[in-house]
């Protein structure tokens, strides 16, 4: 990237499906909210940067591994990143001892996967023809 370049949550969806531990997800997968729920404004200088931003938006913590690249493998998806999460009825994300107890099947937890989309804006000045328009 360019010194003058930044980037920027264009937007997010979290999807939400019931998760069994010896059985997997279980039920049909929804939206639970999005971006306009959870605004992230803002300018980042990674996308390490940007990607906190989300997760502290919805109260997760940033684990890198639990990140995928989309773009990586697929080109038409660059600007896609997945971050995955357990959480609660109330879409809070999973302790780890809610964890242990879903192990043993004394607790329902859902598998959230966020799917953020990062663009690139540059800042310029503007220049004498936009000015007179």
């Amino acid at each position: 990237m360019n010194p003058n370049e930044q980037i920027y949550v264009k937007s997010y969806t979290a999807y939400t499906t019931e998760d069994v531990f010896d059985r997997g997800e279980i039920d049909l997968t929804h939206c639970a909210w999005t971006s306009r729920d959870n605004p992230v404004s803002g300018r980042f200088a990674t996308i390490e940067d940007a990607l906190k931003a989300v997760c502290d938006a919805n109260c997760f913590d940033y684990v890198p591994s639990n990140c995928l690249n989309f773009g990586k493998d697929m080109p038409e998806e660059a600007g896609r990143f997945d971050i995955s999460v357990m959480v609660d009825a109330d879409n809070c994300e999973a302790t780890k001892s809610e964890i242990e107890a879903w192990k043993q099947g004394h607790k329902r937890l859902w598998a959230c996967q966020v799917s953020v989309y990062l663009g690139v804006c540059a800042e310029r000045d503007l220049t004498p023809e936009e000015v007179a328009a």
